[in-house]
């Protein structure tokens, strides 16, 4: 009896190890066929420009890195997706709303290279990326028109302006043709329509499934002869109505239901927008943010006194090693520091170095004139993960 029992578990486990087999051989078989997925995030910054895209057995690149309040936004879509390391970031120009977060990228992710225009673009004479750049141990690449870069089964063909427009630099924007698979994405930057004609005039393969309309979707760009060429399943436009109205005009949507482009703009309660693209297949889903909590809450910002109290409103001590402050107006940024922990009921004092008030226990923000008297300011707190937790409008006296 024995004997007969110890066959039937043997023959079980045979069967069940099969089943897995084919399982496994099934999702090794899709692989194959259809090849590992390569996404492009189209990151939600509203009237601006952050893509981030993650290449199969290469690593991650961005192209342009949104305005400098945008940073806790990029930096949660990096937090969630486990990213500490950059391979390159690609910049169109140096607009802020395209180059703004450049430094705050570098100070805390290692990123390997910055690719630019090999041009003498003027839009960086207000924003020194060499200079930056030199701060890091990063390298700097100089681009230019024609050259082909191949990321693993990423290939990239970039095109640069054989002239540099010094009225209006928008038009000095580099522009990106992505290749996986059967699969193509143009990247234009801030191009307006008489950099498009140029482009249109020195390129023959353009057509892409997927197009990047140049400046935020407004009328001085995305021409009909372009999208004639094109021929883009999807468009995607750095902008919205709340932000920038003119980014949600009626001439580009009716261009775009003409050629019936499927239309993506910056709105939503999504974190990111992703199209992921197999060698044969396409597919978009939203990507959101994650529900944290907290009991550690602002309990007050005294504009006044330049200073923010935090509380733990909860019965057990928390640890809020570097959870981070910014004030919003202001764009300041401060990382509490290691080993901070607050106790139940327990209020902690983040004081700047304008702050005269004897307050009791504080960490010191060494930095001075951190909010702006002059706006409704205010201060949101994050956790180490950049997750959004609280957020404070702040008090005057004279109010």
């Amino acid at each position: 009896m024995k004997k007969i029992v110890w066959l039937f578990v043997i023959a079980c486990l045979v069967v069940v190890s099969g089943c897995q087999q084919q399982k496994t051989n099934a999702v090794d078989q899709q692989v194959e066929e259809h090849g590992k997925p390569c996404v492009l995030s189209f990151i939600n910054v509203g009237k601006g420009d952050a893509f981030l895209i993650d290449v199969p057995d290469d690593g991650y690149y961005l192209c342009d890195t949104g305005k400098e309040q945008d940073f806790a936004t990029i930096a949660r879509v990096l937090a969630l997706k486990n990213i500490n390391h950059i391979n390159g970031i690609f910049l169109s120009h140096g607009h802020l709303d395209h180059a703004g977060n450049v430094e705050n990228l570098l100070k805390n992710y290692t990123v390997d290279k910055i690719y630019i225009s090999n041009q003498e673009d003027p839009s960086y004479r207000k924003f020194p990326i060499r200079e930056i750049v030199s701060r890091y141990d990063v390298e700097l690449v100089e681009l230019q028109s024609n050259q082909h870069l191949q990321f693993h089964d990423l290939g990239i063909d970039v095109w640069i302006p054989p002239y540099v427009d010094k009225k209006n630099e928008n038009n000095n924007s580099v522009v990106l043709k992505m290749r996986y698979g059967n699969h193509s994405i143009l990247m234009t930057g801030d191009m307006e329509l008489e950099e498009e004609a140029t482009f249109l005039f020195e390129n023959k393969d353009i057509q892409s499934d997927i197009l990047k309309l140049g400046h935020h979707g407004e009328k001085d760009a995305t021409s009909i002869a372009l999208l004639e060429r094109v021929k883009p399943k999807y468009g995607i436009i750095t902008g919205n109505a709340k932000e920038n109205p003119q980014s949600v005009n009626k001439t580009i949507k009716k261009r775009l239901e003409q050629f019936q482009v499927n239309a993506f703009y910056s709105e939503g309660n999504q974190l990111c927008t992703e199209f992921i693209s197999t060698k044969n297949r396409m597919k978009i889903r939203y990507f959101y943010d994650q529900h944290v909590d907290s009991d550690v809450r602002i309990e007050e910002l005294n504009i006044d006194e330049d200073y923010v109290l935090l509380k733990n409103n909860g019965t057990q001590t928390v640890n809020i090693s570097n959870y981070h402050l910014r004030s919003k107006k202001g764009e300041e940024w401060f990382t509490i520091p290691e080993e901070t922990m607050i106790k139940p009921n327990q209020e902690l004092y983040i004081k700047t170095l304008d702050c005269d008030e004897d307050v009791q226990p504080y960490i010191l923000w060494k930095e001075k004139d951190v909010w702006d008297d002059d706006l409704k300011e205010a201060v949101v707190l994050y956790d180490k993960n950049y997750a959004r937790i609280d957020k404070k409008e702040g008090v005057k006296k004279d109010e």
